[in-house]
């Protein structure tokens, strides 16, 4: 309470006489901004001090505070919206991911230099009824224990960063206090590691006092409304139930074998992949591969209405029935690529020219043969193994001892080369 206004002590004097109402005269006394706890011995002062302290059912909002933004009307100017978000300020501690809630009604303020400028938005106006229903709902917030670990939570979207400090008793997990904020100019470009990174930072600046006095374990994940429970296994990234777009490409040459996914959103947030495979394979079976990785991370990011644009003939049209799969390897991918269509509410696929996927196809070449400079300006990821487990080639060889033959049986065996380059390289050509 801001102390210099009229009747502000008389006011704090109410205030803390009701707070404390059940002490006062037992063993507290309360003067304005002065509170003596009284106590005859070292255990009675241990249990009054805990119980002019403690908070068994937790921090509540003020419920004058929520009724005076549930009750107001839809809002027609720049000093209503300036005045909700003064509202909204100081229920941001309780509010999940209130920055992000609350960025539609920043919008409706922007390059508002006249009052004829201001046009409220279908967009602020769902805004604003969701925050309406979010502000009946508020959690309740607990106070942590001394030395009691506490977990955060970090969630990043293409505009916003949040996070959540919380703390876990017995299985259950409750929050202590919601951070968010909006992310301006650089920022907005920032990778989905680097916006969770800055996430924590501006978590650590806002909660020090939480940081210094507890251990503190470190979560990416979404942050859920009402966290009464443990928050579900998901990804790192936000990914709301919009349409997503995968341009997949794979390509394989004599020195490797890559892969380039770009998965965008209607809304502009995009994520680059450029993977490489430490294993040789034709170009189709790359394309494949290149589809499947796809396929895996958009289901671990959550998304669930997904196209994917492809500018292989032949995966398309395999995938949808127009050609047959004949060739056991190729069955198998189909096989595989169909299954993790599953998870996905809607799915789409189609055949693009590679005109219209050109990003995609330099990142598979890049990748299949120049790899480390990526590192700094896309996802990277290698892959080990193949997504399926390939027939194994049998040979036999009558003839005794080494033939023209032999070195091939054991690249396809083993994946042994000679150390010639210019060898190796024939040896490959030769394979296919």
């Amino acid at each position: 309470m801001p102390f210099g206004l009229k009747n502000a002590d008389v006011t704090y004097q109410r205030l803390v006489d009701k707070a404390f109402n059940s002490q006062v005269g037992r063993n507290v006394e309360v003067y304005v901004d002065d509170l003596v706890i009284k106590s005859y011995t070292e255990a009675e002062m241990l249990r009054d001090v805990n119980e002019t302290f403690c908070t068994p059912e937790g921090i509540k909002l003020c419920p004058d505070k929520t009724e005076a933004v549930l009750q107001l009307p839809s809002i027609w100017t720049i000093k209503e919206v300036q005045s909700l978000n003064g509202k909204l300020a100081s229920l941001n501690r309780f509010l999940s991911k209130s920055a992000e809630k609350s960025l539609p009604l920043f919008k409706t303020l922007k390059k508002c230099i006249k009052k004829s400028d201001f046009h409220w938005t279908p967009e602020a106006e769902q805004a604003f009824k969701q925050l309406k229903q979010h502000l009946s709902e508020l959690p309740l917030l607990v106070a942590p224990k001394p030395k009691e670990e506490l977990i955060v939570y970090l969630s990043a979207s293409y505009r916003a960063v949040s996070a959540v400090l919380m703390t876990e008793r017995g299985t259950v997990q409750t929050p202590i206090y919601f951070v968010s904020s909006v992310l301006q100019g650089p920022e907005l470009n920032y990778a989905p590691m680097e916006k969770l990174v800055l996430a924590l930072v501006f978590a650590a600046k806002r909660l020090r006092r939480y940081f210094q006095a507890h251990p503190i374990v470190i979560l990416a994940n979404f942050l859920v409304e009402k966290p009464d429970k443990a928050p579900p296994d998901t990804s790192v990234v936000e990914t709301p139930q919009e349409p997503w777009t995968l341009f997949t490409d794979g390509s394989s040459c004599v020195d490797g074998s890559g892969a380039g996914l770009i998965l965008t959103s209607l809304e502009g947030t995009k994520f680059t992949y450029a993977l490489r495979f430490q294993f040789t394979t034709s170009n189709n079976k790359a394309k494949y591969e290149a589809l499947i990785a796809g396929l895996r991370i958009a289901a671990q990011m959550g998304v669930h209405n997904l196209h994917v644009s492809v500018d292989s003939k032949l995966v398309a049209n395999q995938f949808l029935g127009t050609y047959i799969a004949k060739e056991d390897n190729m069955v198998k991918y189909l096989e595989k690529a169909k299954n993790l269509i599953s998870g996905f509410a809607n799915f789409s696929i189609s055949q693009v020219p590679r005109s219209k996927n050109k990003k995609a196809d330099t990142l598979s070449k890049i990748a299949s043969t120049s790899f480390a400079h990526l590192l700094k300006q896309v996802l990277v990821e290698v892959l080990k193994e193949k997504s399926i487990q390939e027939k194994e080639v049998a040979t036999v060889v009558e003839e005794e001892g080494p033939t023209w033959m032999t070195p091939i049986v054991e690249y396809l065996r083993d994946e042994t080369l000679p150390d010639d380059k210019k060898e190796a390289s024939k040896l490959r050509i030769k394979a296919r």
